[in-house]
């Protein structure tokens, strides 16, 4: 395949970036690797990297992002910031692949380790507009290992961005869907992100898109995220209390294998790292995979957080409920 390149969207610089633009090269030397990011020393990280740097000030990849800003209206429970930035980087892609003449790339989360060749895993998803997993049945995709198989489809997405946040009926059409409540009522919690905009145009578009989860019979397996319990055997010595993490049986030849809960064992193409998993990162990528540690170390996390939340505890249902007898 052609003009094929590997793309990591990041402001700021951090361990988890390092390692993951690591791997990538480790595992795809003689493939282009982007790093289309903010950071003043960007250009010199990126040389020591062996990566391509790209400022998100360079105006080749600025066409619609000040006026993508202008739109937005936030509906998330993160912060509307790092909402803005989710969706606005695929409107940076889009800008990279014109620039580039890219005719496919990989866009790859941060907090992502890869463990395959790109390029020629890119061959299987050519036909398809973007490759994703299952976040819920929203439907909201996870884009974190996002094959795309075409600039078209690309620009089409980014098209369907700027038409959700122009077009008020529709936006509130998404609101409905998303926040499951019945006509009439106030949507308390509404979730419109990136990850559900690529959901809502799967449903539209004519385009075809990969659910990366429905390859895991297969033996292709892109992890959806480390502390997913289902279809992977997952390792957890305090149910309820710790969130579970995928079990990795050993590495051999770079890549770290896994075990099915049918018992089926075999190699983990990419580890996405979501949430507080990110400090595995370090482990993984020095093939290191010790329960015991990653235990340790989330106890202490869960004890270090107990202060915090007893301090939440008292103020919403504590102190609140009182305020407003008041």
């Amino acid at each position: 395949m052609e003009a094929f390149a590997i793309v990591v969207v990041h402001c700021g610089f951090n361990r988890s970036l390092e390692l993951c633009l690591r791997q990538v090269r480790k595992t795809n030397p003689a493939t282009r690797v982007f790093w289309l990011g903010d950071d003043a020393d960007g250009a010199e990280r990126a040389k020591e990297l062996n990566v391509e740097f790209r400022s998100l000030g360079d105006s080749t990849l600025n066409d619609g992002v000040a006026e993508f800003s202008s739109i937005y209206l936030g509906r998330s429970k993160n912060r509307p910031q790092l909402t803005e930035f989710c969706c606005k980087r695929w409107i940076y892609i889009r800008n990279l692949m014109r620039a580039e003449n890219l005719r496919s790339c990989l866009a790859l989360d941060s907090d992502v380790l890869l463990f395959c060749d790109a390029a020629e895993e890119a061959k299987r998803f050519q036909d398809f507009a973007g490759t994703f997993t299952r976040w819920d049945a929203a439907p909201r995709y996870t884009p974190h290992c996002n094959f795309i198989g075409s600039l078209a489809g690309l620009e089409e997405f980014c098209d369907f961005l700027f038409e959700v946040y122009r077009n008020s009926a529709l936006f509130k059409e998404l609101e409905w869907k998303l926040a499951k409540v019945r006509r009439g009522e106030t949507p308390k919690r509404v979730w419109i992100s990136d990850m559900s905009l690529w959901g809502a145009w799967s449903l539209r578009t004519s385009r075809k898109i990969a659910v990366l989860d429905d390859y895991y019979p297969q033996g292709v397996w892109f992890d959806g995220k480390i502390n997913d319990a289902s279809y992977f055997k997952t390792r957890n010595f305090l149910p309820g209390i710790i969130k579970p993490w995928r079990k990795i049986v050993d590495f051999r030849d770079g890549r770290p294998w896994g075990e099915t809960k049918d018992g089926k064992r075999g190699p983990f193409l990419a580890l996405h790292y979501q949430g507080g998993f990110k400090f595995l990162m370090e482990d993984h990528f020095e093939e290191r995979h010790s329960d015991w540690a990653i235990f340790k170390r989330l106890l202490s996390v869960k004890t270090e957080s107990v202060p915090k939340r007893i301090v939440h505890f008292t103020r919403r249902y504590l102190i609140a409920p009182l305020t407003k007898r008041g």
